[in-house]
């Protein structure tokens, strides 16, 4: 997918309503993927007045890391949006 669809697909949500979206700028595979999003979403449901997104998203790159040392399994995620609430 180029950047300019990665855009469009974004905007096109957060015209509908999201106020946030995590995008991907290339296909990753299933393994990193899934430890990814499982450190995500465990970190922003942290009773410590949940975490923002954007701090998330960057522990569970950290995370991830580790099991997964090449970038191609977790350096492609962004969040598009704004973390305000």
């Amino acid at each position: 997918m180029t950047c300019s669809r990665v855009i469009g697909l974004s905007r096109a949500f957060m015209t509908a309503g999201a106020s946030r979206v995590m995008v991907s700028l290339w296909q990753v595979p299933d393994d990193s993927t899934g430890e990814l999003m499982q450190h995500f979403y465990r970190d922003r449901q942290r009773p410590q007045g949940k975490t923002q997104d954007a701090q998330a998203l960057r522990s569970a790159m950290l995370e991830t890391m580790k099991s997964y040392p090449e970038p191609l399994n977790w350096a492609p995620f962004l969040i598009m949006g704004s973390d305000r609430r």
